[in-house]
């Protein structure tokens, strides 16, 4: 599953995150940043951060891409290397 939020506006917005599975490798993960620095703004797989929390703030004129993988045992996963 992906979430992407885009804030065209020129103060940070919260957004609210879908509900997905916790534990120790659920949750979402943060691939893209627009607003954080080179390299760091765009990663693939094990270097993507955990978001923790229901919501995440988007930076202004920003975007941000999170992911998360929903099996069909309720279990969230991320995977190795993202294929976006």
């Amino acid at each position: 599953m992906r979430y992407i939020a885009i804030n065209a506006y020129w103060k940070p917005l919260q957004f609210a995150l879908p509900p997905v599975a916790a534990g120790a490798n659920g949750g979402w993960f943060r691939f893209m940043d627009t607003s954080l620095p080179a390299p760091g703004d765009i990663v693939e797989g094990e270097k993507a951060a955990r978001v923790d929390g229901s919501s995440y703030w988007v930076n202004p004129r920003s975007i941000i891409l999170l992911h998360c993988n929903q099996e069909k045992n309720g279990h969230a996963t991320v995977s190795g290397r993202s294929k976006f």
